[in-house]
């Protein structure tokens, strides 16, 4: 089956969102500043899973919804 290039724009673009913590990590990796309890790099790190599988499960129903690879 043959993607649109909207499609791949938006999967191109979520993926690279995905990949942001692996860049932000250094700056956050402190462990004085506490938000929510924990230390500053566990929350960021936390936050960044919960927003990764928010992101990839928008590809999923994006690619299944135009009937890609993952029907």
């Amino acid at each position: 089956m043959k993607y649109s290039r909207g499609f791949w724009k938006i999967c191109i673009v979520l993926l690279i969102l995905a990949y942001i913590p692996i860049i932000g990590l250094p700056l956050f990796n402190s462990e004085k500043p506490y938000l929510a309890g924990l230390p500053l790099v566990w929350f960021y790190s936390v936050v960044w899973v919960i927003l990764v599988f928010i992101l990839l499960l928008l590809v999923y129903f994006i690619d299944r919804r135009i009937g890609g690879i993952f029907e």
